[in-house]
C-alpha cells in the first residue's frame, strides 16, 4: 500500500480497515496473527491508520503500546515508528 498509494499516487490520507479485517487475522480464515497485538501490529505495518472495529482500542493493545512493546511500524512499512506514541 505504501509505495504504490502514497509514493506513487501521493495519496496523504487515512487509511481505515473493513469492519472487523484486523480482528479477522487472528481467526482461522485468515490466521496470520497469534492475537491481537500481533493483529495490530501487522495492520499498522501495512499502513492501516484507523481500525473501523475493536482491535486497536482493545485493552491489551493499549498496555502493549504504552510498554512500547508493541511495535507500530518497522521500518520498511511507510509508517512512522513513532506513529504509536503520537496517539492520545
Amino acid at each position: 500500500m505504501h509505495s504504490i498509494l502514497r509514493e506513487e499516487w501521493g495519496f496523504d490520507g487515512f487509511i481505515v480497515s473493513d469492519c472487523g479485517a484486523i480482528g479477522n487475522l487472528t481467526a482461522r480464515k485468515h490466521y496470520t496473527a497469534k492475537d491481537k497485538i500481533e493483529a495490530a501490529n501487522q495492520a499498522l505495518a501495512a499502513g492501516i491508520a484507523t481500525n473501523c472495529g475493536d482491535t486497536y482500542n482493545d485493552k491489551e493493545v493499549i498496555r502493549a503500546a504504552k510498554r512500547r512493546t508493541y511495535q507500530y511500524g518497522n521500518p520498511g512499512c511507510g509508517l512512522p515508528h513513532h506513529a504509536a506514541y503520537d496517539v492520545p
